[in-house]
């Protein structure tokens, strides 16, 4: 992950943070490229409707699109 890309993930997260909604980082490794995931939690816990994203602006996209802004 870039310094910018660190800037708008950190960003991203800031603006979830108060919402269903979270956003993980998942780096390189041996099989593949890092990816950006984008889910939702409910209110016990649990994880659902896993999205993955290989570009920072695509995430950026999505999150501002559940968020309405």
């Amino acid at each position: 992950m870039t310094n910018q890309e660190r800037m708008t993930f950190m960003a991203l997260e800031a603006k979830l943070k108060k919402t269903k909604y979270r956003i993980d980082f998942i780096p390189a490794n041996q099989l593949g490229d890092g990816y950006w995931e984008f889910y939702s939690v409910d209110e016990k816990g649990y994880e659902y409707g896993r999205e993955n994203f290989f570009s920072i602006a695509q995430l950026t996209e999505t999150v501002n699109d559940y968020l309405n802004i």
